[in-house]
């Protein structure tokens, strides 16, 4: 997905980076990776509660 956005972008495709980076960079992509599992699961709950609050 990086790639193909930096081809469009017209960005370098190689790009180099400091360790640090890269460990903020798995660190973003997990969290970013959690909230996407929380939101789905959010959904899953409204679906099962229906209307909020309970009437």
């Amino acid at each position: 997905m990086e790639l193909l956005y930096r081809r469009l972008s017209g960005l370098p495709e190689v790009v180099e980076r400091p360790q640090g980076a890269v460990d903020d960079l798995t660190h973003y992509r997990g969290i970013v990776a959690v909230l996407a599992r929380t939101i789905e699961l959010q959904a899953a709950i409204d679906d099962a509660i229906g209307e909020w609050p309970l009437q």
